[in-house]
This record gives structure tokens, C-alpha cells and sequence, in this order.
């Protein structure tokens, strides 16, 4: 019998049957088989093989970039705003015309036949999405030139009184001449009659406009997430950021609270200020990166509540001013910006920040857990995308966040429904997702950068593991792999948003890597529990600072080094030259392998693949004989090996593994037409696919 289940040869047990062509098809369905087709299934199935929605999301992609291009320059040609969105609404019904005539004509006249039909539909799938998400910035851009925020900022700065719904903490200001910002969104404005009587206003009009607001004073430590207040200031457009618009205040008194911020936006505040208070008893290097690591604002840039108790205020404090040093947020400006360019310069700027890798941590520890206390899959689905949706509430805001965040809810249904979670489809339904609920990540470089390194680590961290294993030993090519793998993709971002190739970033995140996850680990165990027990906060703040003092070390020794960074080229043709690059060396790399694999080839030729077992195993089955030795039972001899059968390519019992002493385990194999089975040879055995 053959893998795929049929018989082979002829005979009543052959239930294929030809057709007036000649062509085997099945007598069940009626359909032509395709041998490979059950193999090209399993393929794909494993993990992140599916590739089929990942070029709908590329075409997604491009499609929204291009429009919000496309509006810019329809606004610097025309100011008129009704023109401008008769140019949209034409351009979207000319780009709609493919689809709503060509497609479907093609398609009934039996002229894409010829092509697979898995491609016509992937041509499809990827029109449909990319008018879509051109459909939504373009709405996104039309929606936001007609606000009236919007208007009243492009006639010139205004003295205003806005409403505003805070959507993130407050953090210091990088505006000169104010102390802290908050991002937010409008929700009503009000101008001034005259600056002479600022109470005078005229009626209120509705908005929709994302703002940034200014502020100085003790009002940064009033404000928290989801409040809305009322802000006297001055509206202008944004001289540069994401927020397209900036209220800078001139009242440096607390706001009017229109409407109160939620329990949960109170719980989320005391806890970032716990761990920021149990962070400010530590060294400089632990105030700066313990919060940056954990919650995604460094030290010195996180906004402190005036406590009594400390006696600490929102910014500075008085050792720095009696000193004579400037110091934010009780950290040394020089020192915290000299960190800050070494883990530039070192490659390893993204340990500043919350990614997906605090999402994994999580879930694979809730994930233990679960299976652990035997709880059903529907459970350990839910548990697992309720601590993803807690762990972004905790979290500073960002684009990796929500990007993590969705992968996660994604990762949490498959382990629900029982289904191998997949990579690339999961991230390829995030991406379509988010440039449909916001259409202005298509041109973040945070979400692209964050989009790239999953993408990279999916598509290449497992061949270049299985590369570089041929070479180096598999305990260094794993972490170097998937390092390489997750800087492939961003490399040509990165150089469009800075002409510098860090050299250094391969060996920096090889040494900084076995510290990461325990202290991540210990950064979000502070951030739950410094708020109600500070003891027990300040000593898991000081383990995760000891974890990011070997990071500082890290950064510091390789930053020094003149090769840390090297000049590129910039622009477009920087990164396609650099896409080049990787070609090449990817090239190179596999030719290599190859050849080394001939070499080092044992010419049986039997396709099975060498079984090699984890260090985990090998010091578990070590334990094992080593409990076996000294037990109490035995006088000093061997104890027998019991005539157990197990399944075959499984690792025995420990009795079983006491009979043999060398690297690899014993395995039992089954014998064929019910013959008896036999120990396979630890040495010699394989495990055949």
C-alpha cells in the first residue's frame, strides 16, 4: 500500500478508473488525482507554510501607501476639498472597473482557464484587498481633510478650546518649551472670540482629528488614559511625528474633566507608577531600561506622579538640581542619551520597546500552565487571548503592539479550534485588518519594521538553521539563524529611515539574547505586583535590572567598536541595493550547504534523517540513569532492562535507557507483516520521515 492510502497495481483493489482520455480519475468524486497534491497539503499545514494570503496582504499594502501618496499630491495640487474628493471617488470607480467587468468576463468566457485556479483567485483576492484598503485611506484622508480641526489648523494657528479624549500616557515632551504630551482625539472645538476674554467662545463644533497636546507643569501627573478634559491652547499643524495636528496649552493648571477615566485606565496608571517607583531606587541603567523593556517607555522618559510618601516630583528631582546635573525623570540626561546611541549604534534599539516577544513569553507560560491542570483546548484558547488583551492594556500604545496583539488573539483561536497555528496567514489577515481600521499604518515604519522581523523569522529562520547546523553546532545556529533571519526583511527599512548598516547587530543580540526573556519575565512580574506590595516590586525590578545590566555591557562594548556601523547608501536605491545583497549571500550560503552536505553524506540512502536529541533530553535521560544507579533497591549491579515495548521512534522508559550508554537513546522498532519487533542500535538507528 502506498502513503497516500490507494493500493497499488491493478485488480478490484485499484478503484481509479480512466475516462474517455485516458486520464485516472477517482471513482468516488470524479476527479483527476494529483499524487502530490496530499503532500503539498501537509506542507502547508505545517505552521507557517500557508502562503496563500500573503500576497493579497502585499497588494494591501501597496495599494494603501500609494493612495495616501496619491492624496497628498491631489492636496498640494488643488486646495479646494470638494475637488480634491471628486478626484478620489473618480480614481476609485476607475480602479474598480477591473475588477467589476474584467474579472467576471474573463472568468465566464473561459479565458483564465488555461492558468491554475488557485492563481485566478489569488488575482482576485489580492484586487479585492487592495481596493479595499485603498478605498479606506483614501476615506480615512477625505474624512480628515473635511474635519473641522483639520480646517482651522491649515487657515493658520488658532487660539482654541478643544475636548479631548486621552488615548495614551503622558510622556516627556519633544517639543521644546513644554514639559509632557499625551496623544489623543478631538472631540469638540470651540474658538476664541478674542485672546483678551478667552472665556467668550463660540458654539462648539463636532471632530474626529487625532491630536497631540502640549503640556507643562504638575498637569503631566493629573492626566490618565481614557479622561476627557478641556484644553485651552493654541491648534497648529504638526511640523513633524505621526499626529497630524498639536494643541500646545498656555494654561499650566489641571484641566476640566469633562468625563472621568475608567477603573481599568486607574488600575493600568497605579501599576506603570508602582514598577516606575520600585525602578527609581535602582541604578541609572535599571531606571532607564527596566521600563523600556517592560512597558515600552524608558525611564527617563515616563512621567512620574507627584508622591508624598517620597517625596518625588513629576519630573527632575532635587539631587539634580542641587547638583548641578540635569536629570529627567531622576536619571542623568547625559548618561541616558549616551545609552541610548550605543543601543543604536549596536543594533538592539528594539529591546526598548514592547514587541511580540513579550506576547510569546506570555502565552507560552499561560500555555504551560493550562496543559499542566489538564484544561480543555476552548479554555486554554480564551485564558490565552485574555492575557494577550491584558498585556496590551498595561503596555504603552505602539504599532508592534497592535500588531503583536492580533497575532496573538489569532495564535489563541487556532489553540481554541485545535488547528496548527499559522504564521504567515495569521500575520497576512493582521496586516489586512489593520490597514482597514487604520489606514495610516501603512506608512509607519514601526509597523512595518515589526511586520518585516515576524515575517523574516517565518519565512527563513528554519532553513538557516538547518544551514547553519551543517557547520556550526546547533546550539549557536538556532539563536544566530533566527537573529540573521528576523534582520533580513528590516535591513532595507531600516536603511530607508537611516543610511547606516549596523554591523553590529548579529553578535549583539547573540550575547543579549539568553538574558531577555528572564528579564522580561521579571519586568512584567514588578509591574503586577509593585502596586500593591513595593517590597516585593523593588526586588523583581532589581533581577530584571541585573538582566539589563548585561544588555548596557553589551551595547557599551560594541558600540565602542569602529566597525559597529558602516555608510550606505540612502533612499530607495539603498534598500533595493541592499535586497540585492541578501540575494547574493543567500545564494552563497545555500551553494555552501549543499556542497558540505555531499561531503559529509554516508551514501546509504535510505532518506532517513539522523536522529538528534535535544540537550533537554540528553540531561533528563542522564538524571534518569543517575536515580537509577543510586538506588536503594539494587546491591550495587545493574538492574534489568524489563522486555517492554514502546511505540515505535519513541524514547523509552529510564529502565529501558539504562541499557545503553550512548548519545542517543534506545528506540524500539516495529517489525513488518507482524514479524517481532528489535532495539534498534543507539548509534546507527534513523528515524524515517
Amino acid at each position: 500500500m502506498r502513503d497516500d492510502g490507494h493500493m497499488q497495481g491493478g485488480g478490484c483493489h485499484d478503484r481509479r478508473r480512466r475516462d474517455h482520455t485516458g486520464r485516472r480519475r477517482d471513482s468516488t468524486d470524479g476527479h483527476r488525482e494529483r499524487p502530490s497534491s496530499r503532500a503539498f497539503a501537509i506542507r502547508r499545514e505545517n505552521g507557517g507554510r500557508d502562503f496563500r494570503m500573503l500576497p493579497a496582504a502585499l497588494a494591501a499594502w501597496m495599494a494603501s501607501a500609494a493612495a495616501h501618496q496619491w492624496w497628498r499630491w491631489l492636496t498640494l495640487m488643488d486646495d479646494d476639498p470638494m475637488s480634491v474628493t471628486g478626484y478620489a471617488i473618480g480614481a476609485l470607480a476607475v480602479m474598480l472597473l477591473p475588477v467589476v467587468l474584467v474579472v467576471p468576463s474573463l472568468a465566464a468566457h473561459g479565458l483564465i482557464r488555461p492558468l491554475r485556479a488557485s492563481l485566478g483567485d489569488a488575482v482576485a483576492v489580492m484586487a479585492v484587498a487592495g481596493l479595499l484598503s485603498a478605498a479606506a485611506a483614501v476615506t480615512a484622508d477625505s474624512v480628515r481633510w473635511h474635519d473641522a480641526a483639520h480646517v482651522q489648523a491649515r487657515d493658520g494657528p488658532a487660539d482654541v478650546v478643544a475636548v479631548v479624549r486621552v488615548r495614551s500616557p503622558a510622556v516627556s515632551s519633544t517639543v521644546r518649551g513644554s514639559d509632557c504630551q499625551v496623544d489623543g482625539r478631538v472631540v469638540s472645538l470651540s474658538i476664541r472670540r478674542s485672546p483678551a476674554n478667552p472665556l467668550s467662545e463660540r458654539s462648539p463644533v463636532p471632530s474626529r482629528a487625532d491630536i497631540r497636546v502640549l503640556l507643562s507643569g504638575d498637569v503631566c501627573s493629573a492626566l490618565t488614559d481614557t479622561a476627557v478634559y478641556r484644553f485651552p491652547g493654541t491648534l497648529s499643524t504638526a511640523s513633524y511625528g505621526r499626529q497630524p495636528l498639536w494643541l500646545t496649552c498656555d494654561d499650566m493648571r489641571v484641566p476640566d474633566v469633562v468625563s472621568a477615566p475608567s477603573g481599568t485606565a486607574r488600575i493600568v496608571k497605579a501599576m506603570q507608577q508602582g514598577l516606575l517607583r520600585a525602578c527609581d531606587r535602582l541604578s541609572d541603567q535599571a531606571r532607564v531600561l527596566v521600563p523600556g523593556l517592560t512597558v515600552g517607555v524608558l525611564g527617563q522618559d515616563a512621567v512620574r506622579v507627584r508622591d508624598t510618601a517620597f517625596g518625588a516630583a513629576s519630573h527632575g528631582s532635587e539631587e539634580g538640581l542641587s547638583s548641578g546635573t540635569e536629570r529627567v525623570g531622576g536619571v542623568d540626561a547625559a548618561y541616558a542619551a549616551l545609552l541610548e546611541e550605543q543601543f543604536r549604534r549596536s543594533g538592539i534599539m528594539h529591546l526598548m520597546a514592547v514587541s511580540g516577544g513579550h506576547f510569546m513569553v506570555i502565552a507560552g507560560l499561560v500555555h504551560r500552565l493550562c496543559s499542566r491542570v489538564l484544561a480543555p483546548r476552548w479554555a486554554t484558547g480564551l485564558v490565552m487571548a485574555v492575557s494577550d488583551v491584558m498585556l496590551a492594556i498595561v503596555v504603552f500604545p505602539s504599532d508592534s503592539v497592535l500588531r503583536a496583539l492580533l497575532m496573538g488573539l489569532f495564535g489563541a483561536a487556532a489553540v481554541a479550534a485545535g488547528r496548527r497555528g499559522q504564521s504567515v496567514s495569521s500575520l497576512s489577515w493582521t496586516v489586512i485588518i489593520v490597514l482597514l481600521i487604520a489606514p495610516s499604518m501603512s506608512v509607519s515604519y514601526g509597523f512595518a519594521l515589526s511586520c518585516a522581523a515576524v515575517l523574516g523569522i517565518v519565512l527563513f529562520a528554519g532553513p538557516l538553521t538547518d544551514w547553519l547546523a551543517c557547520m556550526l553546532p546547533r546550539l549557536l545556529s538556532a539563536p544566530l539563524a533566527m537573529t540573521i533571519a528576523a534582520q533580513s526583511l528590516t535591513l532595507p527599512i531600516q536603511i530607508l529611515m537611516d543610511p547606516q548598516l549596523p554591523l553590529a547587530s548579529v553578535p549583539a543580540n547573540l550575547l543579549v539574547g539568553p538574558v531577555v526573556g528572564f528579564a522580561t519575565m521579571a519586568g512584567l512580574a514588578a509591574l503586577f505586583i509593585s502596586w500593591l506590595m513595593p517590597q516585593c516590586g523593588y526586588v523583581l525590578a532589581w533581577i530584571a535590572g541585573c538582566g539589563t545590566s548585561v544588555m548596557e555591557r553589551v551595547a557599551a562594548m560594541v558600540s565602542d567598536n569602529e566597525f559597529a556601523t558602516m555608510p550606505w547608501a540612502g533612499g530607495i536605491p539603498g534598500a533595493l541595493l541592499m535586497v540585492l545583497v541578501e540575494s547574493a549571500c543567500a545564494t552563497v550560503l545555500i551553494l555552501a550547504t549543499r556542497w558540505l552536505r555531499l561531503l559529509r553524506s554516508d551514501g546509504s540512502g535510505d532518506g532517513g534523517q539522523s536522529f538528534r536529541p535535544r540537550l533537554r533530553d540528553r540531561i533528563r535521560i542522564w538524571w534518569l540513569q543517575t536515580v537509577t544507579m543510586f538506588d536503594g533497591d539494587t546491591d550495587g549491579g545493574d538492574r534489568p532492562v524489563p522486555h517492554t515495548k514502546v511505540a515505535a521512534g519513541a524514547i523509552p522508559v529510564a529502565s529501558m535507557t539504562g541499557a545503553h550508554d550512548g548519545s542517543c537513546p534506545a528506540v524500539w522498532e516495529d517489525g513488518d507483516h507482524g514479524k517481532q519487533g528489535r532495539l534498534a542500535s543507539p548509534v546507527h538507528h534513523r528515524v524515517r520521515r
